[in-house]
């Protein structure tokens, strides 16, 4: 853990290197503040706000700077995070405030949830992905209409909960059809996405896309070059009042704000929104930066652009278009978890042959322990008869008939000309006495 000072105050956060947000208050000292300035402008003076998905407070700190409010609650579902949350609300809150930690929406049976390695702001309690590194979730759950109830009527939901969005609404449809306050929801590149803007319109709420550069062009700590000027964030504002409007500050610096009027129009703003590029392109003129987006289609490099190395230096050579880095990571990512797999099944496959010879060896130990077992048995009657036999013959031997016939024996050994028995008799008798 760290402290560290930012336009919200010293906050208590993750180190840089374990997540992505921490990382930026770390280098620039806030994060999202166009997204503060934009939502500060459109939310009415004095409202009460839920700062859902709040991770270590610096939205709802931040728009508390920002825009005078009657009360803050903030809730979290990360137990972690939730004691760095508690301690920077604590420090740094300037109006009635309150922590709450559980999950929102339909999740009753979730003791856990996942975040990506190096970004524990991702925790979500609905992703369960390859990769992804378990933690321990809140342990009560809570509806948006609880929340209200328990918590006082709020006229502003902000939700940031990482693709839970969507079943938290739509488990709701009655207490959002009914409330009259405003929605600012998280919205990626996903279909739930699309959903979930295309349920509000059929509500008949007004939707809006705002979409704003995570940094900030002039960020708290100033001096640190900007790593992801074209990184993007976006969101939806879900409203039955009146429209948000975008001062000429935050159109300026990139912000765009439209009406979302179908489930096609949004795809479209997102298809316009950039999410990513290189850091150089930033100050680059508009034909400039197509000349640059094209050279980075078709894969070719500055360093080797019409070099003798250059594979395009021929004008006869066909260009042919480079995947997108999206695209080359997905295919890397599909490449090793095929590897996976394909070990996986190797290990599989060794494990049911050991399991295999250990059940031949089972059965061979039992028949092994059966023959001895049987061969044991006949020694045992092999000695029982042996010692039946001995004596037998030594009552045999002392016996008086025995004796009286020995005569006709030795008559019958010489006429048989038996002399060596003959000689072993005479030796006993002489030597017995």
């Amino acid at each position: 853990m760290q402290e560290i000072a930012t336009r919200y105050g010293v906050l208590e956060a993750y180190e840089a290197a374990d997540d992505l947000i921490c990382r930026c208050l770390s280098k620039y000292g806030e994060w999202a503040q166009y997204e503060l300035q934009f939502v500060a402008d459109n939310v009415a003076p004095g409202s009460r706000v839920a700062d859902i998905g709040a991770f270590i407070g610096t939205f709802g700190l931040g728009l508390s700077q920002l825009r005078k409010l009657d009360r803050l609650c903030f809730v979290e579902a990360n137990a972690a995070t939730a004691e760095l949350l508690r301690k920077n609300v604590a420090r740094n809150v300037s109006v009635v405030s309150e922590v709450v930690e559980a999950i929102v929406g339909p999740f009753d049976d979730q003791s856990s949830g996942t975040f990506a390695p190096g970004n524990k702001g991702s925790f979500s309690v609905t992703t369960r992905e390859d990769g992804t590194i378990e933690a321990p979730a809140a342990t009560s759950t809570i509806s948006l209409r609880a929340l209200s109830e328990r918590h006082g009527r709020f006229d502003f939901y902000k939700v940031d909960v990482e693709g839970a969005e969507k079943a938290i609404f739509s488990s709701e449809l009655d207490f959002v059809q009914n409330s009259n306050a405003t929605f600012w929801i998280e919205c990626n590149e996903t279909i739930e996405s699309l959903d979930l803007g295309e349920l509000f319109l059929n509500l008949g709420f007004s939707v809006f896309y705002f979409a704003f550069p995570a940094i900030s062009s002039q960020p708290f700590r100033e001096g640190a070059p900007n790593e992801f000027p074209f990184a993007y964030e976006a969101g939806l504002w879900v409203t039955r009042n009146h429209a948000p409007h975008l001062n000429a500050e935050l159109r300026g610096a990139g912000c765009m704000l439209e009406r979302v009027t179908s489930r096609e129009s949004l795809r479209w703003q997102l298809w316009r929104t950039p999410r990513w590029a290189p850091a150089d392109w930033l100050n680059s003129e508009r034909s400039e930066l197509a000349a640059l987006a094209v050279h980075r289609l078709f894969g070719e490099a500055y360093e080797t652009f019409l070099t003798h190395s250059s594979p395009h230096s021929s004008a006869n050579a066909a260009r042919k278009w480079a995947e997108p880095v999206p695209v080359q990571m997905q295919r890397l990512i599909a490449d090793m978890r095929e590897q996976m797999e394909q070990t996986q099944s190797e290990l599989t496959e060794a494990r049911n042959h050991a399991r295999a010879a250990d059940i031949v060896l089972f059965a061979e130990r039992a028949r092994s322990e059966t023959a001895i077992a049987r061969l044991e048995d006949e020694l045992r009657g092999l000695y029982a008869r042996i010692d039946s036999s001995e004596k037998r013959n030594a009552e045999l031997l002392s016996s008086s008939s025995w004796r009286l016939t020995m005569p006709l024996r030795m008559m019958s050994r010489l006429l048989h000309g038996d002399w060596r028995e003959v000689k072993r008799i005479i030796g006993v008798k002489v030597g017995g006495g």
